[in-house]
């Protein structure tokens, strides 16, 4: 009797154990994990052309259909990415689900072992498709122009000429050059030089002859009474 009860109690336990354990599979059944700490587990099919809802004002760049070989993970350099082009995240499909990388999560490049999803085997599961999306950046960027030096302010210039001094002007005495004895001023003709002769008599004879002159040849009659008197 007490080996069936003890039976019994053992096949109960052992029942009620695996309810539990069947209840607590039930319970954490759900999507596989991304597998990678930089990805963000999405269970559903993507395509390229949800770049820009996955990345606002992103658009398709690069990316690889099928590719073969059981590829299970991909890498990134900057080599891949085209000229003038920033990318901003990375798409990898797989099994029931896609991982979505974000460039900010990513950090600098090169972006090595992007992988899709776990299965829910518990395994990586192969790539079907993988694509990148990304933003068109400038690809001469202006230098920033450097200020210019302020000019220095030029220093005034001295006067190359003194200030006359007005004293000397108005108060110094005229001087005069002293005329050698006998010279004519230049500006009065009435100075004439002292001789001590008197010349009146001989300008009142030269007067008297120039008259007569006039006279002998103005009149005939007196000129021809002169000749006979000759």
């Amino acid at each position: 009797m007490r080996r069936f009860v003890a039976s019994l109690t053992f096949t109960a336990v052992t029942a009620a154990s695996l309810l539990a354990f069947t209840g607590t599979a039930g319970a954490q059944e759900g999507p596989p994990p991304a597998g990678d700490t930089r990805a963000e587990y999405f269970e559903k099919n993507i395509t390229y052309k949800s770049c820009s809802d996955l990345w606002e004002g992103s658009k398709f760049i690069i990316g690889e259909e099928n590719p073969g070989d059981n590829k299970m993970s991909i890498d990134i350099t900057e080599e891949d990415v085209p000229e003038g082009i920033e990318l901003v995240g990375v798409v990898v499909k797989g099994g029931d689900g896609y991982n979505k990388y974000s460039a900010d999560k990513l950090g600098e490049m090169p972006w090595l072992k992007l992988h899709s999803p776990y299965n829910k085997g518990g395994n990586i599961a192969a790539i079907s498709h993988w694509f990148a999306c990304g933003v068109e950046t400038d690809t001469e960027p202006t230098e920033p122009t450097e200020p210019t030096e302020p000019t220095e302010p030029t220093e005034p210039t001295e006067p190359t000429t003194e200030p006359t001094d007005p004293s000397s002007t108005t108060n110094a005495p005229a001087t005069t050059t002293p005329k050698p004895a006998g010279a004519v001023s230049p500006s009065d003709g009435s100075e004439l030089p002292d001789t001590g002769a008197n010349v009146g008599w001989m300008i009142f004879l030269g007067a008297a002859l120039l008259l007569s002159g006039g006279l002998l040849l103005g009149v005939p009659r007196i000129r021809n009474a002169v000749l006979r008197r000759n």
